[in-house]
Order: C-alpha cells, then sequence, then structure tokens
C-alpha cells in the first residue's frame, strides 16, 4: 500500500471518529474517542511529511 493510500485511508478514519466524537453523549467514550483522533493525527502528520 502507498503512503498516500495510507494518508486517505487515515484521513477517513479520522473523519468518521470526529463525526462519532460529536455524536456520543457519555463523557468516557468521548475521551476515548478523541485519544483516538489524536493519536491518528500524529500518525497523518507523520505520513505527510515523510510522503
Amino acid at each position: 500500500m502507498s503512503n498516500q493510500k495510507d494518508e486517505f485511508l487515515f484521513k477517513r478514519e479520522l473523519y468518521r471518529l470526529v463525526q462519532e466524537y460529536k455524536r456520543c453523549k457519555v463523557e468516557e467514550m468521548r475521551w476515548a474517542i478523541k485519544k483516538d483522533v489524536l493519536l491518528l493525527r500524529k500518525v497523518i502528520t507523520k505520513i505527510y511529511r515523510h510522503g
């Protein structure tokens, strides 16, 4: 898989997580989703810089 395709998939997942975060009403679940979002942003940034 190419970095460009990886980046696309990661960004699509990031969008999905952000939408899920906005819909979620349970604070503990929101926190878990937010941690996933932050981790995924780090991965995307790393791929973008080195891609």
